[in-house]
């Protein structure tokens, strides 16, 4: 079976180096960045604040950290590459697999071990049907290339042996931080697990040869050799080797399918075994005893899959049959030789499934018409037994020895390709990641606590935009907050750029409260341990305390008076001086107003709420301060619910009062009201109240 590509995949870990020096964080003198605070302990941090955007009432809370560790605070760090050099991995005249594979590998070591100095070590392993260590703990970058330069693609793929051979070096170095990052190109077709156990009867005996004939057993599973065809074992076995790396249990294999052989009458001895496919999958369980005590979940494991020919198609072969036939120039009519030619086509198929190449046409005799009907005419489906599904036996196989991704079909996005050049590329990501992992910490177990005043509140932690963490490492206790960062890196040399910035989301508790320099919290602080000295721990170093100006939210009331009078009546006074009493009230406050027909009255002012202290500290200040435009003309309405009511003047009635019922508040801040008259009569008795009544006796 042709062997496919694979996805390299690396195995990072993280821990943290922590020396016995006592010196604080920042050795190196600097003025501190503006709006920061420089603490005892070095650190430069800053609290701010900011609005929200579409909203009204939230506000971020940001706490920016940053500084400059010493060198001794870098964390030591040992990374194994294991890079399969299995026959497959050849350059042939289409691509240049083995090449771009060890360029990829030496851009990788470069960019690791760029400034990092005695801190990072790169081992190099590469395996094919067995594993050699091919430098160890390095730092020399010639002597990598080197090494990488020297490897020569040849035999088959025991993956289980590369992964073993990674174990026996990471789990024996001392490094804060390990990985392991496995690159392949095709399935595992050796394993050294199951070298003994190639065939199991029905009641789990394990067999090294098959069993004579007269064994009492009626079918035999396959469990897979040294050299054999992609089996499940070799897979199984791989996946142990990883898990005896990073730990973990359940089951393994259920990938690649297993061969029986069943016996059946003839034979020298009576009996003999006749291969037949079993399509389903099997597992077995991996138990603790299974797993090494060395074995370290903290290690990342990265796999990275180059799959150019995963599955290998027979209407490939047929294309490149029609491709050679193009190339020919030379005629032949020998018909003896299509024959030949269908055979040692059907030959070629199953060479490549074993990687091996092989001629099949001999253009000084290929008549190509003929040639062309010959391939029309032959049945390739025939071969289909040549051509699993091996793309999917991969991604699921690569994706169960990696802890890079948790989600498969991110994996496969991110470390699985058919393509030399997307793998350089993964190699690039993976060690730009790596090498940002390995930069010298500011502070390791740092903790956050932030107290917000009694004006604002702490969205709920389900509803609250926090970033910079995750969820899960922060805490809220009624107006407490705390966040526990871990350590923190050292990633910005521009100590104005902060190497890490977390915030959350806080809302003003009285939606209607204004004023000038309001504080947002009673005090933050920031607690964390010396990278160099964990014996030194500092306290309770104060964030600055951010301020907001609030404004003071405005609404308009406007009343119109509209008067009808359909059958011009004449009232004894003048309906253009008519004055119509309105009155707006609610449960606290209410307002007239006198409207003349055909009058509009706007009523502007500044809402506040049941509780609202207009006449805070934060109030007045704002009220005096001449950059914020206050109206100190203006009423305060509170807001809620009012009605709208007139006193109906003689010769009048109401027709209608739209809006009569209304709720004003800061999102519904803009009522219209609109009161319509019809004037009914004319003979009624009219005080004009401008002169004194006369009473007149005849």
């Amino acid at each position: 079976m042709k062997k496919i590509s694979k996805k390299i995949s690396s195995l990072l870990v993280g821990c943290l180096t922590l020396g016995m020096l006592s010196s604080p964080l920042a050795t190196a003198e600097t003025s501190t960045p503006e709006g920061f605070i420089k603490t005892e302990s070095g650190l430069y941090i800053k609290k701010s604040v900011s609005k929200v955007e579409n909203t009204d009432n939230q506000y971020r809370i940001s706490f920016d950290i940053s500084g400059t560790a010493p060198k001794v605070a870098m964390p030591t760090a040992e990374i194994v590459l294991v890079i399969d050099r299995s026959g497959s991995m050849k350059d042939t005249n289409k691509e240049q697999k083995i090449t771009k594979v060890k360029n990829a590998a030496k851009d990788f070591c470069k960019t690791i071990l760029d400034g990092k100095g005695d801190n990072v070590k790169i081992s190099i392993v590469s395996y094919a049907s067995s594993a050699s260590l091919d430098i160890k703990s390095s730092n020399n970058l010639n002597n990598l290339n080197s090494k990488i330069d020297s490897l020569k693609a040849n035999g088959g793929t025991n993956t289980e042996e590369g992964i073993k051979e990674a174990k026996n070096i990471i789990s024996n170095i001392n490094a804060d931080k390990k990985y392991v990052v496995l690159f392949t190109d095709g399935l595992p077709t050796y394993n050294t697990y199951y070298a003994d156990k190639n065939y199991m009867d029905e009641n789990g005996d394990y067999y090294e040869d098959m069993p004579k004939p007269n064994k009492n057993s009626t079918d035999l599973l396959r469990l897979g050799n040294r050299g054999s065809a992609t089996y499940n074992n070799d897979i199984m076995a791989a996946q142990r080797a990883y898990h005896d790396i990073v730990g973990g249990t359940g089951n393994i294999g259920g990938i690649a399918p297993r061969r029986y052989y069943q016996k059946v009458h003839g034979g020298r001895d009576g009996y003999e075994y006749d291969s037949k496919d079993n399509k389903e999958s099997q597992t077995e369980e991996l138990t603790s005893k299974d797993i090494s005590s060395t074995a370290d979940p903290n290690i990342k494991f990265y796999t990275m899959g180059l799959f150019t020919n995963s599955t290998y198609s027979i209407r490939e072969v047929a294309d490149n049959i029609d491709e050679s036939i193009n190339n020919s120039n030379v005629e032949s009519t020998d018909d003896e030789y299509v024959e030949t030619v269908k055979e040692d086509t059907t030959k070629e198929v199953v060479d490549l499934t074993e990687n091996k190449t092989e001629e099949v046409l001999d253009e000084n005799k290929v008549n190509k018409e003929e040639i062309k009907q010959s391939r029309a005419i032959y049945d390739f489906s025939e071969l289909s037994k040549f051509d699993p599904d091996e793309s999917d036996m991969a991604k699921s196989f690569l994706y169960s020895i990696q802890n890079a991704e948790t989600s498969f079909n991110e994996y496969v996005n991110k470390y699985y390709t058919s393509s030399t050049d997307a793998m350089t590329n993964i190699f690039s990501s993976i060690a730009k990641e790596i090498s940002g992992e390995l930069n010298a910490y500011l502070g390791k177990d740092v903790v956050i606590k932030d107290t917000v005043t009694g004006d604002f509140s702490i969205v709920d932690i389900s509803r609250n935009d926090i970033q910079g963490i995750d969820k899960d490492k922060v805490s809220i206790n009624g107006n407490n907050i705390e966040f526990n960062l871990g350590d923190v890196e050292d990633i910005n040399e521009d100590l104005s750029n902060p190497d890490k910035t977390i915030s959350f989301v806080i809302e003003v508790n009285d939606p209607y409260l204004f004023g000038e320099d309001i504080p947002t919290n009673v005090k933050a602080t920031i607690d964390h341990t010396n990278p160099i000295n964990p014996n030194e721990r500092f306290e309770n170093e104060e964030f600055n305390i951010p301020h907001v100006t609030i404004d003071p939210k405005k609404a308009t009331i406007t009343v119109k008076k509209v008067v009808q009078n359909p059958d011009n009546l004449t009232p004894s006074k003048d309906m253009s001086q008519e004055v119509f009493p309105i009155l707006i009230q609610g449960n606290k406050e209410q307002y007239s107003v006198g409207l003349k027909a055909d009058e509009t009255q706007t009523m502007t002012v500044y809402l506040k709420g049941n509780e609202t202290n207009i006449s805070s500290e934060y109030a007045e200040k704002y009220k005096e301060n001449e950059n914020y435009k206050f109206d100190k003309n203006l009423n305060f309405l509170t807001a809620g619910d009012y009605s709208v009511s007139e006193i109906v003047p003689m010769n009048y009635e109401l027709v209608s009062i739209s809006n009569q019922n209304f709720n004003i508040n800061k999102d519904n801040n803009e009522i219209n009201i609109v009161i319509t008259n019809k004037c009914i009569n004319d003979s009624y008795f009219h005080d004009n109240h401008d002169k004194p009544n006369q009473l007149e006796y005849k």
